[in-house]
């Protein structure tokens, strides 16, 4: 499968592509759909764990962090695969 803007991911779960990000204002919230094509974590001081991740789609690829609450969440998405993975605020 490829990343095409033809998948329909834009019309049918209503996501941003992430070309479309840099219109975007500090701290709007989106959604967007993407493959993670780099992930990396490390503990925080008080042993939390962050993962710096990046996702790509078809029109560009944006660097994320994903914090210990967030990153708990998605762990438990991806064995459950139940609704959106994460939600993202630009910054």
């Amino acid at each position: 499968m490829s990343l095409t803007p033809s998948l329909g991911l834009t019309e049918e779960f209503g996501v941003t592509n992430i070309a479309e990000l840099v219109d975007y204002p500090d701290k709007a919230p989106a959604s967007i759909g993407g493959i993670v094509t780099n992930l990396g974590g490390r503990n925080r001081r008080v042993g939390e764990r962050v993962a710096w991740l990046t996702l790509a789609d078809a029109t560009g690829a944006i660097e994320a962090a994903v914090f210990p609450d967030s990153y708990q969440r998605i762990g438990e998405a991806n064995q459950s695969s139940s609704g959106p993975l994460a939600n993202l605020w630009i910054n």
